[in-house]
């Protein structure tokens, strides 16, 4: 089962964003110039999820809305969370994995957010069945050290949340973290707590690590989206063993 699962986190923001331009992504989610096998993404993990935002991806029946009949829904919370820029959602491969939906979790990151707790399995590997959890998370915003206190907290949260679970869990934690440097303890406490970062744990500074930006690429300022272009590194993936 080795590499068949592809997981896209993307911050929606509220769809804010330029409507032609959100849908060429989306489109484009098939694309896999990989040297390896090309699959499809399986998950589609997003962050800033309000009901409206939702409502939009999904359609109304389901499968009309800007995601197309081909993604399924993962259990979808939303605890007054429109108020504090939106919640978590998960769509998926139905083809490919199944949600477990009983194994679904909110867990409270402060800022008045939740990150979710999703556990899937891969269909058609029953003997043995190969399951593993995505978490999704939109850690508090800010660069000063109010704010950097709350980010651990919530990555601290979640870390505790993973220790409840069997040592060979399988688990990738993805989301915007709003991690500004490597020294921060949020950051340091998902290290600590057996996560690993596939793209190292040095700085991720500067242009000579421009690889590792993950930032929205905007540089005008409008609509309440972030400007500056892609000169950091807010959207993680981190993974167990």
């Amino acid at each position: 089962a080795t590499g068949q699962v592809r997981v896209v986190s993307w911050n929606l923001a509220e769809l804010r964003g330029e409507p032609a331009d959100i849908q060429t992504v989306i489109e484009m989610l098939d694309d896999d110039d990989h040297g390896s096998a090309a699959v499809p993404a399986t998950l589609l993990v997003c962050q800033e999820i309000d009901n409206a935002t939702y409502l939009a991806l999904i359609g109304d029946p389901p499968g009309t809305g800007l995601l197309g009949p081909d993604w399924s829904t993962a259990t979808y919370t939303n605890q007054n969370e429109d108020n504090y820029g939106g919640a978590q959602a998960c769509f998926y491969r139905a083809a490919v994995v199944q949600e477990v939906q009983t194994e679904h979790d909110d867990l409270y990151t402060g800022a008045g957010r939740h990150a979710d707790r999703w556990k899937f399995q891969l269909v058609g590997h029953t003997d043995p069945i190969v399951e593993f959890y995505v978490y999704s998370a939109h850690l508090k915003a800010g660069n000063n050290s109010s704010a950097e206190d709350e980010r651990e907290v919530g990555a601290l949260r979640i870390i505790q949340d993973l220790a409840k679970l069997p040592s060979d869990t399988a688990a990738i934690v993805v989301g915007d973290m709003n991690f500004y440097d490597s020294n921060e303890l949020g950051y340091l406490a998902y290290l600590i707590g057996g996560l690993f970062d596939p793209l190292g744990t040095g700085s991720w500074s500067g242009g000579s690590n421009a690889i590792k930006h993950s930032q929205s690429p905007r540089k005008i300022a409008s609509g309440g989206l972030a400007s500056g272009g892609l000169d950091d590194r807010f959207d993680f993936q981190l993974h167990t063993s």
